[in-house]
């Protein structure tokens, strides 16, 4: 009982006392970069605050909110994350339970799918990894050299103008018709054993979003017609009318869209697709221009466009208020003082300019997190087992592991390091369950998570597409990969101060 009452108290203590004076005086985010929790001083926080607020005001991004008669756009709450040098507003709903059924969510969905069906239909689906194969083919069949330009743009959603972005859309809709047929499409692909229904927009100039291996078919069934008229004037309000709550008062955005909004991302895909294909169509004739988000990758045969390309993104595209991130800007020419690399980093994957072969850009040390069960009852042995088996962890890539991309050995070396990452993965659980598990226990689940990890190595490196192979390269590849496993678990293991105790007498036979 007395036991009982301290571990109240100690809990009490810190979860209801020091948090709280923590959140009093401090305001708590999260790092981008290594999610690690930050502190700021509560005061220094709203002077933050109020720089934001007043800078906006000043350059009228911000606006005192206007009462709407007719219509309210959902209004959304402003949270500020932190930069190196300024903060980055993140647009969230107020209530997030209550958008989903409400009438403008409805709204909301119906103008998504028009927008997407738009957007493939005039500039198709950005595929990196299929481009990325058919680059890499092309260089092996001409042996030719490629020059690369690979730039971000600055302040991606906040630079649009409202004014252009909306006749973009208009000038696409033009030869669509008053009416459209808004219908449920049962769809089936191949990784799904169940058939979904899913509403899209039928009509011969508006593409379906599906990809080309998925099965679908029109169910004739609860279609609605709606007026291309109605979809513009929604589309409107919801460019020219975001809402926003920053300390309990409302704003209106005049210039850019809001970052964090459901069709954010698809309005900047259509604007900063437009720029491309009108005030870079030159450089598209001559090479593959890969867009993603606000990411930009130029990959041609041709050094003169390629230097013109990186030029280009030095001066912007001011009739749009289009500018790059000079900083981020790289490419493997030297060209008016610009350093030339061997490898840019593109959405996260480190490209080889010169093999073309291609890796994650961070170390595979910081890209695994366990999220621990919260069902106390379960034993650490089931945990454990569970945890390793979750390979996503791996983050294992068809596309890293494609042998069309990456020689054989930059493979094996990427199956190294997931090897690693695994037996790490293991190290940190083992140690945190401290004297709960048994040696012999605790490697018969290695064994077994082992043959699961190596399994899923060879489905996704060897197999891959043809979903057949033969017997002995299977037992082959299997025994190779198992070892290196294996080898992993020996290396972390030994260099722990704590493990290396109780399993160096099994490691050592």
């Amino acid at each position: 009982m007395q036991w009982c009452i301290i571990a109240k108290f100690v809990k009490w203590f810190f979860v209801g006392f020091l948090l709280k004076i923590l959140h009093t005086y401090f305001h708590m985010t999260a790092s981008k970069s290594n999610n690690e929790r930050l502190y700021i001083m509560r005061s220094t926080w709203n002077l933050v605050q109020k720089k934001f607020i007043k800078k906006g005001i000043r350059s009228k991004i911000l606006q005192p909110d206007i009462k709407y008669n007719e219509w309210k756009p959902p209004i959304g709450i402003y949270t500020l994350f932190p930069k190196q040098s300024d903060v980055r507003p993140i647009f969230k709903p107020e209530n997030i339970k209550s958008i989903y059924i409400s009438k403008e969510q409805n709204c909301l969905n119906v103008v998504f799918k028009f927008l997407k069906q738009l957007h493939i239909t005039k500039y198709g689906v950005t595929n990196f990894e299929q481009k990325w194969k058919s680059i890499v083919q092309c260089k092996r069949n001409e042996a030719t050299n490629l020059y690369f330009v690979c730039c971000d743009v600055a302040n991606a959603f906040g630079s649009i103008i409202q004014e252009e972005l909306y006749n973009i859309i208009q000038s696409l809709c033009k030869d669509l018709p008053e009416d459209l047929m808004f219908k449920y499409y049962a769809v089936k692909s191949k990784q799904s054993k169940e058939v979904c229904y899913k509403q899209y927009f039928s009509d011969p100039n508006l593409l379906l979003p599906l990809a080309p291996n998925v099965l679908y078919s029109d169910t004739c069934k609860n279609w609605q017609q709606i007026r291309k008229i109605w979809l513009l004037e929604q589309i409107s309000k919801f460019i020219f009318c975001q809402r926003v709550k920053i300390n309990k008062k409302v704003y209106v955005i005049t210039k850019g869209i809001v970052q964090g909004s459901p069709i954010s991302p698809i309005l900047s895909d259509i604007y900063y697709n437009f720029i491309l294909h009108k005030e870079m169509s030159a450089y598209l004739k001559a090479g593959e221009i890969i867009k993603y988000m606000d990411d930009i990758l130029y990959v041609t045969k041709n050094e003169t466009f390629a230097k013109q390309f990186l030029q280009s993104t030095r001066k912007g595209i001011p009739q749009y208020n289009c500018y790059f991130k000079v900083s981020k800007t790289q490419s493997n020419m030297i060209c008016n003082g610009t350093i030339a690399v061997n490898n840019i980093i593109y959405i996260g994957y480190k490209i080889n300019c010169t093999t073309l072969e291609v890796e994650y850009k961070r170390s595979q040390k910081n890209l695994y997190s366990m999220k621990f069960l919260k069902k106390n009852d379960l034993p650490p042995l089931i945990i454990l087992r569970k945890q390793l088996n979750n390979v996503a962890c791996l983050r294992l890539s068809k596309f890293i592991l494609n042998r069309t991309i990456n020689s054989k050995m930059t493979i094996i070396k990427k199956i190294r390091k997931i090897c690693l990452l695994q037996a790490r993965r293991a190290c940190s659980l083992i140690k945190l369950f401290n004297s709960n598990l048994s040696v012999r226990s605790t490697l018969l689940v290695i064994q077994e998570t082992n043959e699961r990890v190596a399994r899923h190595i060879i489905k996704i490196f060897l197999i891959g597409k043809k979903g057949i192979i033969n017997k002995l390269g299977f037992h082959r590849w299997n025994h190779k990969i198992l070892h290196i496993l294996w080898m992993s678990y020996v290396t972390v293991f030994m260099k722990d101060k704590i493990l290396q105790p109780k399993f160096i007498r099994y490691f050592s036979k």
